[in-house]
């Protein structure tokens, strides 16, 4: 299993090598090898190898391709999809990623989706932007782009870990809604909570580190506090206690409720 795991490994290291990416049929033949590899067993080793670097090539295709075209930078383009992510509301824009599952170029033609896109919208933006929800928008896009500053924030590559393939901003009044979004997601969840939390604790000095803690919305937490949680060593308690407290809350229902089946005083 250790030599497997290795070959798999050097297969993966050997893709990363080509200049270009060979064409992403060739791992289509990755469910056939392995079976192979396993029941030949001279086939064995060179199936691990083949299939570490097949792997690797459909991870590629999957998370590097598609990209925005060169020729759309930067103009405006109709774009129809729906909101992934939980919106950033600021007092001048709102920020939310956009999975693009159609685009419409300048000149009325079909063109490549990106996939995800990370957008804002300026004011005068809708009250209301929810996660699931599908949306047609004018949007002018650009491809990923970062400084690369030693010691700095990397933005590029935090885009690409987030599988984000362009950025860019909402054409203002250019929205169109066909439908509103049904389908369910962890983030849609999440913003029926934050509405809920709002109406209980909204205008509390307290709400932006209950909102922060709960559901992992940091949007809200002004500038002077940010300073004074770095200052203080506090700050990563914001990116890891909501973890904790949903796995906490987690273990105390799954022990209310295995306590109030086996009594049956409980139960009765």
């Amino acid at each position: 299993m250790a030599a497997g795991s290795i070959l798999f490994l050097i297969g993966v290291i050997t893709l990363t090598r080509f200049s270009s990416l060979p064409p992403v049929w060739i791992a289509w033949s990755l469910p056939v090898l392995l079976p192979a590899g396993f029941l030949v067993r001279p086939l064995r080793w060179p199936a691990w190898y083949a299939a570490g670097f097949l792997w690797a090539l459909l991870a590629a295709h999957h998370d590097i391709l598609p990209v925005l075209d060169h020729d759309l930078q930067g103009k405006p383009v109709t774009v129809t999809g729906r909101v992934v992510s939980l919106p950033e509301q600021s007092d001048h824009h709102l920020r939310f990623e956009f999975l693009v599952q159609s685009l419409i170029g300048p000149d009325g033609k079909p063109a490549p989706a990106p996939g995800k896109v990370r957008l804002n919208w300026y004011r005068p933006y809708p009250e209301e932007v929810v996660p699931g929800e599908r949306m047609r928008l004018t949007v002018r896009l650009k491809r990923p782009h970062g400084f690369m500053n030693p010691g700095g924030f990397d933005y590029e590559g935090w885009l690409f870990r987030n599988s984000i393939r362009a950025t860019g901003y909402v054409v203002a009044g250019a929205a169109i809604r066909p439908a509103a979004g049904t389908r369910f997601s962890v983030n849609r969840l999440r913003y029926r909570l934050r509405q809920r939390l709002h109406a209980v604790i909204g205008g509390t000095a307290n709400e932006p580190l209950i909102m922060a803690l709960t559901l992992g919305v940091r949007d809200q937490i002004s500038r002077e506090r940010w300073q004074v949680l770095s200052r203080t060593g506090t700050s990563h308690l914001l990116a890891i206690s909501g973890l904790h407290i949903a796995l906490i809350a987690g273990f105390a229902f799954a022990l209310a409720r295995w306590l109030w089946s086996v009594s049956g005083r409980a139960a009765a």
